[in-house]
Formats: structure tokens, C-alpha cells, sequence
């Protein structure tokens, strides 16, 4: 039952803050996007965020990536550490 809260607030999370990155660059290329490309909020990206990304066959396909390309695969895992990554200092 944890679990299941804790997958929920991390959804709901994460739809927010490309919410508010949406209305920041609303229209315009992000810095770490592909020029030409604009952003955008689309109802099949937003269903993705809130429920399409977490499945269990999902985060299974992630575990897989994990351990196939462990040296070459980043994991972040709150805030803190996308933050240090950002900034380029190791975490």
C-alpha cells in the first residue's frame, strides 16, 4: 500500500514539473532539446507521465537497461542528485 502511494506522488511529481517546465519554455526550443523543436504538453505525454511510464512490465524493461548498460546508464533518484548532475559535480 506504500508502494502504491509512493508510485502515485512520484507521478503526479513528475507530471508538475514538466507542467511548469511547459509553461516556461511554452512554444519555444529548451536548451536540451533538438533545434527546431519546440516545447509542448501533449495529452498522450501527460498520460504517459501520470500513467503509462510506471507499469511494472515498465520498470521492469528499466531494471534490464540497468544491468545490460550499468556503465553507461545514470540513475537519479530525487532531486539532490539531478541537481549535482546538472551542475556537473559527482553525487
Amino acid at each position: 500500500s506504500f508502494y502504491c502511494f509512493s508510485s502515485v506522488v512520484k507521478a503526479i511529481s513528475c507530471f508538475f514539473r514538466a507542467w511548469k517546465r511547459y509553461f516556461r519554455y511554452r512554444g519555444r526550443t529548451r536548451e536540451s532539446m533538438g533545434e527546431g523543436c519546440k516545447e509542448r504538453m501533449r495529452p498522450e505525454f501527460a498520460w504517459w507521465l501520470l500513467c503509462a511510464g510506471r507499469t511494472r512490465s515498465r520498470k521492469e524493461q528499466y531494471r534490464n537497461v540497468l544491468e545490460r548498460y550499468g556503465g553507461k546508464t545514470v540513475v537519479i533518484r530525487n532531486q539532490k542528485e539531478l541537481a549535482a548532475r546538472m551542475s556537473g559535480s559527482s553525487f
